[in-house]
């Protein structure tokens, strides 16, 4: 059978070193199924790739290689590399705080780490770590380590009056998804009446229950929680991003008042 490697960078479709990469490791296995998970990342943008890796690679066949080739400035990049074993997948990057943001790293989770010998370490380490990986001879070439570099993940900020949210991650619809999960919407705003504001001026006052659900018309703002149980924000008919040109991370809920029996449910 063969096995699945995953590509995690920020480079363009036509880039030479994503051609090369393919050929290395290609000459290590040719039978490998290689698959590019981030063809569109913003150069550096380690938070983007990381929330594409963490809610794809569930859904991905045990013995699955993620590499990650980002690393969120030029400046961040360590001269070791990691190799974590989990639920009977590998994830392979520079120490560089992606894993954190993809993987819980639970006390059982196997860490290997390999030192920077080389430069260019897309075309000489990873191909090694590759061929290990497959030979399931990882011991011959690192050690173990229980040592990882973070980075922050933002979470939302909730208070008496109001919520402040994050986006973390804007699709190809322009669709902006939030990190406000449904279990910390039902926790503290099911039973209050809200408004969700963006950029401080655009209002949306209703959270629908699907997308079969929208009934605004053309440009109209909706809200829901998408299949990630993720409160979701976009544009009926519209690319949200591109028409009011989003360029705040920000997103304030504002609550309201508490809601009476007689007010409508914003479900």
């Amino acid at each position: 059978m063969s096995v699945i490697v995953t590509l995690i960078n920020d480079w363009k479709q036509e880039a030479l070193y994503l051609s090369q990469i393919k050929g290395v490791f290609l000459s290590v296995n040719n039978s490998l199924n290689i698959i590019d998970l981030t063809p569109n990342t913003k150069d550096f943008d380690i938070k983007n790739a990381a929330f594409i890796l963490k809610n794809s690679y569930k859904k991905f066949p045990p013995g699955t290689i993620h590499f990650n080739f980002i690393n969120p400035s030029p400046e961040s990049i360590s001269d070791r590399f990691l190799i974590v074993e989990y639920k009977s997948q590998f994830f392979v990057s520079n120490d560089n705080g992606f894993l954190s943001l993809v993987l819980d790293m639970p006390k059982k989770v196997r860490i290997f780490e390999v030192d920077r010998k080389e430069n260019f370490i897309e075309l000489l380490i990873y191909p090694k770590i590759l061929s290990a990986i497959l030979k399931k001879s990882l011991n011959k070439i690192t050690q173990s380590s229980r040592e990882y570099r973070t980075t922050i993940s933002f979470s939302p900020t909730i208070n008496d009056t109001n919520v402040v949210a994050h986006i973390v991650y804007k699709d190809t619809y322009g669709n902006l998804i939030t990190n406000i999960t449904r279990t910390i919407f039902d926790k503290y705003l099911r039973n209050k009446k809200i408004e969700i504001i963006l950029m401080y001026k655009y209002i949306v006052k209703k959270i629908s229950n699907s997308y079969a659900d929208l009934t605004g018309e053309e440009g109209e703002l909706f809200a829901l929680f998408n299949s990630l149980g993720l409160l979701e924000i976009g544009m009926v008919n519209g690319n949200l991003v591109e028409i009011l040109n989003i360029s705040s991370d920000e997103i304030l809920i504002k609550i309201i008042e508490e809601k009476n029996e007689g007010q409508l449910s914003i479900f």
